[in-house]
């Protein structure tokens, strides 16, 4: 849950960036957005696997994968469409 709310910085900070420096931002920007990318889809990896242990809780588990899922597509989706 706390790689997906780092992932979710790196998004603002992303977006911010865009808009402060339009058109330098592209290389920086991207190299975020690829790091944010890595950790969104770990932060998600890693929510599964805690559903195999026992002492945790699974409502944080839960909150971890959805976030970390939704942060990965949401990063894809705007890497993809600034290829073209």
């Amino acid at each position: 849950m706390i790689l997906a709310a780092v992932s979710l910085g790196i998004l603002l900070l992303c977006v911010g960036l865009s808009f402060a420096k339009a058109p330098l931002a592209g290389t920086l920007s991207g190299g975020l957005a690829l790091t944010g990318l890595l950790l969104a889809a770990y932060s998600f990896i890693a929510g599964l696997r805690s559903f195999r242990e026992k002492d945790t809780v699974p409502t944080l588990s839960v909150i971890g994968s959805i976030a970390g899922g939704i942060m990965a597509v949401a990063y894809f989706v705007i890497l993809v469409s600034g290829l073209r």
